[in-house]
């Protein structure tokens, strides 16, 4: 994501994991970039983490 979208787009997350379904529970957390934890009605979860390229270290397997 770019970085000049992250604010807003952190700002709508919960708006988007619920265009899916109905959540039971949503849980915003850090651990080493914002995380958002959410646990759908059909007990599907979601860990939607937001990342920069710039926060992507070189020891990460997949290129952009």
């Amino acid at each position: 994501m770019k970085e000049e979208n992250i604010e807003a787009f952190l700002s709508n997350r919960k708006k988007h994991i619920e265009t899916y379904m109905k959540t039971l529970f949503v849980d915003d957390i850090y651990i080493f970039a914002p995380q958002l934890l959410a646990v759908y009605e059909d007990m599907i979860h979601i860990d939607l983490f937001t990342l920069s390229p710039s926060e992507i270290s070189d020891k990460d397997a997949h290129q952009l």
